[in-house]
């Protein structure tokens, strides 16, 4: 039975090579509009403990490179983590927060006592800058170790190359296996001990040349500025070459 054009294109799709197509920009649905562009990687990479941790204070340098869904390599990642988590801090589960989930109501809170920043350089030259808080999470394992676990909510701070003053927000997982043995004996977290770190990573950006810049001291002020057309900025949401200026 001759297969249909949908069939045969996902056949083709199936057998190209690593790095033949470019997986890290997410569909067209899953951004808000066409000037959003829109990333989603993961990067591998070693961190280190500073030479001045203590139980109650750390601070992780990662190292990492970055990949696209392919496994192709798009870039590198450095970034720091400052953490002021006890113990306690890292083993409580909160309680599931109470409903109404349909409606709004009440919100539970926790305190910040995390926080990062980093940059991510990609192949063309490019890099952003990013900030803001994370929280982290011990889960004890059945076999003794453990999985050290983060999560990040940053905005941008401006980049280099075509991410030239962009703006926007990113958010970041990771995860660490930590052996057993290894925390009970007090060397999880340890001066200058080094792990092995996954993460998965999400850019929302906004390019320079589509923003409107913000009068001093009046969020959201100002003229609106001509916007491009869609066709003429097709490369924000498809990741074209197109450079901002």
């Amino acid at each position: 039975m001759a297969k249909s054009l949908i069939e045969a294109i996902n056949d083709i799709a199936a057998n190209l090579p690593p790095g033949s197509a470019t997986v890290n920009m997410p569909p067209r649905d899953a951004v808000g509009l066409w000037m959003e562009e829109a990333l989603l990687v993961y990067c591998v990479g070693e961190g280190t403990f500073s030479d001045d941790t203590t139980p109650t204070q750390a601070t992780i340098n990662l190292m990492m490179d970055i990949y696209d869904f392919t496994g192709r390599w798009i870039g590198y990642q450095q970034g720091v983590h400052l953490s002021f988590a006890t113990a306690q801090d890292l083993f409580t589960t909160p309680p599931p927060p109470p409903p109404p989930f349909d409606v709004p109501s009440p919100v539970p809170t926790q305190k910040v006592n995390e926080w990062t920043k980093g940059l991510w350089s990609f192949a063309d030259g490019s890099a952003v800058y990013a900030v803001g808080p994370a929280q982290s999470h011990l889960v004890p394992l059945k076999d003794g170790s453990f999985m050290f676990m983060v999560t990040t909510g940053q905005v941008l701070a401006g980049g280099i190359g075509r991410y030239k003053d962009c703006v926007g927000i990113k958010s970041a997982t990771g995860s660490v296996h930590v052996p057993a043995g290894l925390l009970q004996s007090g060397k999880f977290p340890s001066p200058g001990l080094k792990f092995q770190a996954r993460t998965i990573e999400n850019f929302r950006i906004g390019l320079k040349e589509y923003v409107r810049p913000l009068p001093p001291g009046f969020p959201g002020g100002g003229p609106p500025a001509e916007a491009p057309s869609e066709e003429e900025g097709q490369h924000a949401s498809r990741g074209g070459k197109k450079s901002a200026s």
